[in-house]
């Protein structure tokens, strides 16, 4: 009669505890019944409508407590380079989980952050050690960090192929100056939607948690309250030198950075930090060009327009001893 091993019991009890971790931090789940590396499909969701994009998941059951390396203070375990270089050249979020189902907690690692794709592929070796952090819990909170993380992955992929495809045109074509505004306008919009996510900007009219945003001509934008005070608090924080344009530009990337080094504990990538800094200064100096998706009020200068938004530019007083 066939028996159940102890090992696959481990197993599945492990991807069903993680399942219900995801679960209470609203998303979708589904087991992937054909194992060819991943064992959960992770569909994260806002306000009950599934996002674009996927997080796939492998987990590691274990009842045994292990003791973490003492110089790096991490754990881990042996892993084929295949699965490695598989996840860390898909478009799409994968994590490592190592889980002991006997304390019901464990530890998570996302390869794409960790590992290098070169060295790998070049080792020559079959399998190789994953490297899990003490201080990569897996709990209900970071499980959201992880759902942010990919939402910026996400979005961060679709900026490169935006820029790429403007890249190209640039290259082989003579008059390209409807490539141009079509280009920036879909990184502007792109932009607007990751921030009214993130919950940092607000629109009249727009449900920020629909998957695909559009930002009509005819919307207002504006920043939402808690945005505006990490606006005022990199305002404050800025060289007294720095005005104007600058003050700005500067201010409003700060505040984009620590805004999202909230959300996902790691920060975004480069170039999502520089779009969406200047979605920000663009609405704070209330400029409105050609191929913006943003309605501004009537143009007024950095300083007014800074100050409409409960933002105080210029130099900052210094308190007296």
């Amino acid at each position: 009669m066939p028996k159940r091993t102890s090992s696959h019991t481990t197993a599945d009890t492990a991807v069903n505890q993680v399942e219900a971790l995801f679960l209470a931090a609203g998303c979708a789940c589904e087991k992937v019944k054909q194992d060819y590396g991943e064992d959960l499909l992770i569909q994260p969701s806002q306000n009950n409508n599934i996002e674009p994009f996927r997080i796939w998941a492998q987990v590691k059951g274990t009842t045994g407590t292990r003791s973490p390396h003492k110089k790096s203070d991490t754990h881990s375990i042996p892993i084929k380079i295949a699965h490695l270089l598989k996840w860390l050249r898909s478009p799409e979020y994968t994590i490592v989980i190592l889980w002991n189902t006997k304390t019901n907690s464990g530890l998570y690692c996302v390869p794409i952050m960790t590992l290098n794709e070169h060295q790998l592929a070049k080792s020559g070796r079959e399998k190789t050690k994953l490297h899990f952090k003490t201080a990569a819990v897996l709990d209900k909170n970071s499980a959201k960090q992880i759902v942010w993380q990919a939402r910026v992955e996400y979005y961060s992929n679709l900026f490169i192929a935006v820029e790429t495809a403007a890249s190209v045109a640039a290259k082989f074509e003579d008059n390209n100056d409807e490539e141009d505004k079509d280009s920036s306008y879909r990184l502007m919009q792109l932009a607007g939607e990751l921030l009214l996510k993130a919950e940092a900007i607000e629109a009249s009219g727009v449900d920020r948690h629909k998957s695909v945003i559009q930002f009509p001509s005819n919307k207002i934008i504006y920043f939402t309250a808690k945005f505006k005070k990490y606006l005022s608090d990199a305002v404050k924080e800025r060289d007294d030198s720095l005005s104007g344009e600058g003050l700005i530009t500067t201010a409003s990337m700060h505040a984009v950075l620590t805004w999202f080094c909230h959300l996902t504990n790691t920060g975004v990538p480069h170039h999502v930090l520089v779009h969406c800094t200047t979605f920000v200064a663009a609405l704070l100096t209330g400029v409105a060009e050609e191929t913006s998706t943003l309605q501004r009020r009537p143009t007024r200068t950095s300083s007014r327009a800074a100050t409409s938004s409960g933002i105080t530019l210029g130099k900052r007083q210094r308190r007296k001893p």
